[in-house]
């Protein structure tokens, strides 16, 4: 099941950084619900979800039903799919400074939280898998137990600064990466050195 929302009070804005920035003024309209609904490769991963007419609330908790996996964190490749053609559909009709539906923002970051490891690793930009497999023909792979995805680093930091501007978004995505941070912290062994020891922590401090 995926993360539910919380209201964000008494949460420090930290670890998401600029990730999580206020976006500048110029924004430019976007399409009703982003355009998502019509867009064929959305249209593909989530099949009948997508219904006509439905509202951008709909729509939106439609997204997080085709993309949640049946424990956290574990998907299917469909269901991995289905995000990253969210993602790459969000960044491919807007303008530059583009703004997501308020509606859509919750159930976003909703489906994002649960990507938690695919969030970490895309901010840190350090991970070659995520960095050679980001394009929008490439599938996501197989490892650790589930299917993992990436995205352009552009698609990725614009869409998250969007979906954060709602404090409870925010609140969400930031409780995913500070959960993975301090999970992947945690399995450093007791005696690592070099870069066994310094990897994780330059990992995080990259979300600063």
């Amino acid at each position: 099941m995926p993360v539910k929302a919380f209201p964000a009070a008494g949460i420090c804005p930290a670890t998401l950084g600029a990730a999580a920035a206020w976006l500048t003024p110029g924004r430019e309209p976007s399409p009703p619900c982003n355009g998502l609904a019509q867009d064929t490769h959305v249209r593909t991963s989530m099949g009948a979800a997508i219904q006509p007419g439905m509202s951008c609330g709909a729509l939106g908790e439609a997204i997080v039903k085709a993309t949640a996996g049946s424990e956290p964190g574990r998907h299917t490749r469909a269901q991995a799919q289905a995000m990253k053609d969210v993602l790459f559909a969000l960044a491919r009709v807007q303008p530059k400074n583009f703004d997501v539906d308020p509606a859509l923002r919750v159930p976003l970051a909703t489906a994002l939280a649960d990507y938690g490891p695919d969030l970490h690793e895309m901010l840190a930009g350090l991970d070659s898998d995520y960095v050679l497999k980001a394009g929008h023909d490439t599938p996501p792979w197989e490892a650790g137990g589930t299917y993992r995805l990436s995205v352009y680093h552009t698609v990725f930091r614009a869409t998250l600064r969007a979906v954060a501007e709602d404090p409870r978004a925010y609140a969400l995505l930031r409780l995913a990466e500070t959960r993975t941070a301090a999970e992947r912290l945690a399995a450093v062994p007791a005696g690592a050195t070099g870069s066994e020891l310094s990897l994780q922590p330059t990992r995080n401090g990259r979300h600063a």
